[in-house]
């Protein structure tokens, strides 16, 4: 079996080194797998990808067939591939996180990254990060008026649901990331580690100035 440079598939003849190309509509050598299999009357060439499996099926070559002839399938298959086919898993992966980002080097020798909505991004996922949104909106409306911080992450939460919802909790300066220094600060008040204590103070006196960690209680 030969490659050529436009990706095209060719049978090496043993009598007399002839090139016999086989036609296959939707192989790309870069990202597909192949494999040919021989009985006495056919060739079934095999190419996959990770989602769909193909099937070509040719007749033997004739010995006599001229070097450069290509010879086209007389059937095909296509299949999607088992651990490619939708399940509730997959369904729910696709709600929950709305959108992916893969880095992909296909057909060139750089790495570059690629962005993709999720395949039931308008019929599940964009209303469940409207949830979320309304939800994220309501509890800042509670705390106080809405700064442009708080529109911000209301907004990105609206369109990327969890992937905006969780950085934008952990850099609030109410949020679990200053929850957690609080705890370890009455953590090393409790086991007198006072440099762990004014770190924490720090930490959190910079970010904000509307806590008051002397008096901040459970």
């Amino acid at each position: 079996m030969v490659l050529d440079d436009t990706g095209g598939i060719w049978l090496l003849r043993k009598d007399d080194f002839a090139l016999i190309g086989l036609a296959l509509t939707g192989y790309r050598p870069d990202v597909m797998d192949c494999k040919i299999i021989f009985n006495p009357v056919y060739a079934t060439v095999l190419f996959s990808d990770a989602v769909r499996i193909h099937a070509a099926v040719f007749t033997v070559p004739d010995p006599t067939l001229a070097s450069g002839t290509v010879l086209e399938p007389f059937h095909t298959f296509e299949k999607t591939m088992s651990r490619a086919e939708e399940s509730w898993k997959t369904r729910l992966a696709d709600i929950l996180f709305p959108c992916t980002l893969r880095l992909e080097s296909e057909n060139t020798s750089f790495v570059h990254p690629v962005f993709a909505l999720s395949r039931h991004y308008l019929a599940n996922a964009l209303p469940l990060c409207l949830v979320l949104a309304l939800g994220l909106l309501f509890c800042l409306k509670r705390r106080g008026p809405l700064d442009g911080f708080g529109f911000v992450g209301v907004a990105a939460t609206a369109l990327f649901g969890i992937y905006a919802l969780v950085p934008y909790c952990l850099m609030d300066e109410h949020g679990w990331f200053f929850l957690v220094l609080w705890g370890t600060k009455k953590a090393s008040q409790a086991s007198g580690d006072e440099a762990c204590e004014a770190f924490c103070y720090t930490a959190v006196r910079k970010k904000s100035t509307t806590w008051n960690w002397k008096e901040q209680t459970l």
